[in-house]
């Protein structure tokens, strides 16, 4: 059964992303990935949440450091 995973990079920017919530460990689908463009340096934190369909919530959360390209 496939879940949306909330994911909020820190900077006003979302997006919901499909997952089979890793039922089944290194499915090929079993692993969401995205990627984001930040428009300026700094330290953001990105948080994704994943709800269950019991009412549980997982959160995660990662901070990153984005530095100015060459």
């Amino acid at each position: 059964e496939a879940s949306g995973e909330h994911v909020d990079f820190g900077d006003g920017s979302h997006c919901t992303l499909a997952s089979d919530g890793n039922r089944v460990v290194l499915a090929p689908n079993g692993y969401a990935v995205t990627t984001h463009t930040y428009a300026k340096p700094g330290n953001y934190v990105i948080t994704a949440r994943n709800r269950r369909a019991d009412g549980q919530e997982a959160v995660r959360r990662s901070v990153v450091e984005v530095t100015a390209g060459a």
